[in-house]
């Protein structure tokens, strides 16, 4: 009997944790080399020489998010090789402190490090073409 008591109470309060899931504020996010823009079902990551899409919506678990994204390499030239031009898989993972949402953007299969970045919302962001 004391371990059914047991069970109940540790079900219980499994039950009644307060887990805050929610989306991110929809617009514009800007910093130093990186542009976010959020929809309510996307985001698009604007970067030096690159950018990154999210085609699902994204939401925050205690202020921290991991999503699977596509990520384009971008060249100043023309590149005649068409697998130069393809999607990589990726991985984002961030967290959002007060203003600040910071990631770090993994692609591939290795998971290999393509940055972190920082932004605010409804900053005016500094990107740099590729030219």
């Amino acid at each position: 009997m004391k371990n059914l008591y047991t069970l109940f109470w540790g079900i219980l309060l499994i039950s009644c944790s307060t887990t805050t899931i929610e989306p991110l504020k929809v617009g514009n996010w800007g910093g130093d080399h990186v542009r976010l823009e959020v929809t309510e079902t996307s985001w698009y990551i604007e970067l030096d020489c690159a950018h990154a899409e999210v085609t699902m919506p994204v939401n925050l678990n205690e202020g921290t998010f991991e999503t699977s994204a596509k990520y384009y390499q971008e060249y100043g030239a023309p590149i005649e090789d068409p697998e130069m031009h393809k999607a990589k898989e990726a991985t984002i993972k961030g967290s959002l402190v007060g203003n600040v949402l910071t990631f770090t953007i993994y692609v591939g299969s290795e998971q290999t490090n393509y940055g972190t970045y920082s932004v605010e919302w409804n900053k005016e962001p500094m990107v740099y073409k590729c030219a």
